[in-house]
């Protein structure tokens, strides 16, 4: 397990991408769920990718989304296109977003190149309060690593004091 550039207790680079939401295609900002919603950011290495049998490497994310408050953001280098085909494979409903050019990644400071010289995506997850601020930072080289859900719980239920607490079960 490796450390991510952006830690607990950073500001979040603020980011807006091409995205897939529901079989639309779109934009999708950051900032537009700030203040409304914890957001869960899920890096992952791509659609499609080793950690993926018969259920997707987000599924376990994506039961956060149940919750009113939370959002969870997908974030991969492939287009949209491509999370139009993952997201219907799997049955995703969270946002996917396409990073392309991996600049948002390497504002988390979740890139870093493979075995091969080719330029990848950690899996990595951050935890994002109303105000911007991370609350939870893991994240792996290892592709078929996948975060302790758990630990992105505890993160969550930690944020947004007793109220949100409360609001939230």
């Amino acid at each position: 397990m490796f450390l991510a550039v952006i830690s607990e207790g950073d500001e979040a680079p603020r980011f807006a991408l091409p995205a897939v939401v529901e079989g639309e295609h779109r934009r999708v900002a950051l900032d537009e769920y700030l203040g409304e919603d914890v957001v869960v950011l899920a890096f992952y290495p791509g659609d499609f990718n080793p950690a993926c049998d018969e259920e997707s490497d987000l599924d376990e994310l994506d039961l956060f989304t149940m919750q009113k408050d939370v959002s969870v953001l997908g974030i991969s280098a492939d287009t949209r296109w491509s999370h139009d085909a993952f997201a219907a494979e799997y049955d995703l409903h969270v946002p996917l977003l396409a990073d392309t050019r991996r600049e948002v990644a390497t504002d988390y400071g979740v890139t870093f190149e493979g075995d091969l010289g080719q330029a990848l995506i950690e899996r990595a997850v951050f935890v994002v309060d109303h105000d911007g601020v991370v609350q939870y930072a893991w994240s792996s080289q290892e592709p078929t690593t996948l975060p302790d859900v758990d630990a992105i719980k505890d993160a969550i239920a930690d944020t947004g004091g007793d109220d949100t607490a409360f609001a939230r079960y």
